[in-house]
């Protein structure tokens, strides 16, 4: 997983003397905008605001906002779908998220959300998601809304609001506000409360400044029992990695799900703009690969895993190296065949990349839907019948990659 990738990452650097060493550090990076800012205030299950673990800061906080915290943390994502799944889930509020089109089929989510009693989506889009809530919450983009955003490099940068809000949409916080008015709790009037409180819980996170830190030095690794787990992060277990699993005699090719540069998330696939430069739903493959199965652009494979299969065009891309197959993560023409794994460390799930079999598929005559492109239907996965049903899905016209 990410987690013991970027751990070996960090020792590698250890071993060869470059933490010490100017331009020379780790810097992972986030996969969405303001991921970064969203962590520092506490948007995730372990940490309080300022990254304080739940544990360590559970006093201080109840102290500072006069109400009393639960005992535990929350739940991670996989923790809250098993919870749902047993039942054991009455309400869920989804802000700015969209597991059913972004989790794969075998996480079970829709499984999981319908044993749920009531569910909350407040969302800029009417998403998957949101069409199964039971209620919605309209709320605004980046763009009409105050605040600020995280960068890569732990600067914080002032957002300010470009255009009012369209329609019903409100901004997060009023929403907030007014349920915790209805709840009997306090109420924020404008941004510059929160930003207020957020001076309070974390000391010197934002006053306008530009922010200046101190570079990396070896003390503070040797010095937080980081060296310590060494020799247990390279202890032999005797497992293999796993992955999704390839069902099929055929040589097993690596799939990739990954992202394009016109592409944010799910998100901007709701906007014509982006989806008129980019909407190419093609699986590109390597010469190499594409040699070996005697095939050429815009031909048709059968993409197989232990969770179906199916079926699309490929596009050959050289960059590609042989043995691996990529597809843009921002589509969910292929999310249902993979496989979830689970870091045991961080909880995190993975499932962008599995072992995947894939087979030529002969097309038949496409004369007759040539000159129509509105009969075009999406890819879809299917259950694995018989490999002669002659049955082909294909997908809506493709856009150049720009």
């Amino acid at each position: 997983g990410g987690w013991d990738n970027l751990l070996a990452l960090i020792d590698l650097a250890l071993l060869c003397g470059l933490l010490e060493k100017s331009g020379a550090g780790i810097h992972p990076v986030c996969e969405e905008n303001n991921e970064q800012g969203a962590v520092d205030m506490g948007g995730v299950c372990e940490f309080l605001p300022g990254q304080v673990p739940y544990a360590d800061g559970k006093e201080r906080f109840e102290a500072i906002w006069n109400k009393p915290l639960p005992d535990s943390v929350g739940l991670s994502l996989p923790k809250i779908i098993e919870k749902g799944l047993r039942g054991e889930i009455k309400a869920l509020y989804i802000v700015g998220e969209n597991p059913l089109e972004t989790l794969p089929e075998s996480m079970r989510v829709r499984d999981a959300f319908e044993k749920i009693d009531l569910i909350i989506c407040q969302d800029p889009f009417l998403t998957q998601t949101g069409k199964s809530a039971d209620f919605v919450l309209p709320a605004t983009t980046f763009a009409e809304k105050e605040g600020t955003f995280t960068n890569m490099e732990g600067s914080i940068r002032r957002v300010r609001k470009a255009l009012d809000p369209i329609g019903e949409a409100r901004t997060d916080f009023k929403i907030f506000s007014d349920l915790l008015r209805q709840m009997g709790g306090d109420v924020y009037r404008s941004p510059e409360e929160i930003t207020l409180e957020i001076d309070t819980c974390v000391k010197g996170y934002y006053r306008g400044e530009r922010l200046q830190g101190n570079p990396a030095h070896l003390g503070h690794y040797l010095g937080n029992g980081f060296a310590e787990e060494v020799l247990k992060r390279y202890a032999k277990t005797g497992q293999a990695g796993g992955g999704s699993g390839a069902a099929s005699s055929a040589p097993a090719i690596q799939l990739v799900l990954g992202q394009s540069i016109y592409h944010s998330g799910k998100l901007s696939t709701q906007d014509e703009g982006l989806m008129k430069i980019y909407n190419k739903q093609t699986l590109r493959i390597s010469e190499a690969d594409a040699a070996a199965l005697e095939l050429k652009d815009n031909d048709w494979v059968r993409v197989k895993s232990d969770q179906g299969k199916v079926e699309l065009a490929i596009t050959i891309l050289p960059s590609l190296t042989k043995g691996i197959v990529w597809f843009p993560e921002h589509f969910a023409t292929l999310k249902d065949l993979m496989n979830v794994q689970v870091d045991p460390k961080t909880d995190v799930p993975y499932f962008k990349s599995g072992h995947v079999s894939i087979q030529k598929v002969p097309l038949f005559d496409l004369s007759v839907v040539s000159q129509s492109p509105s009969s075009f239907l999406p890819p879809q996965v299917r259950e694995d019948k018989d490999e002669g049903d002659g049955a082909h899905n294909l997908p809506s016209p493709l856009e150049g990659e720009g």
